[in-house]
């Protein structure tokens, strides 16, 4: 894998290739999945989660739906 430097104001100007539509159809499962099989990655511990609490609903710019 490639990393590729970015400046944060040319962040925006960058598209990703998922869709809306692909994360929605994502379950816990698959999620869980993916992050076990990602040595890179670490699922974190209730308690870690817990520290997290839950995210607040933020509103979505026109530029950040498309």
């Amino acid at each position: 894998m490639t990393v590729k430097k970015v400046k944060f104001e040319d962040i925006r100007k960058h598209k990703g290739r998922t869709t809306k539509k692909e994360l929605d159809e994502l379950s816990d499962t698959d999620i869980k999945e993916a992050v076990l099989g990602d040595k890179d990655s670490a699922m974190p511990t209730e308690d870690e989660l817990k520290e997290f609490g839950t995210p607040k609903k933020r509103n979505i710019s026109d530029d950040e739906k498309s």
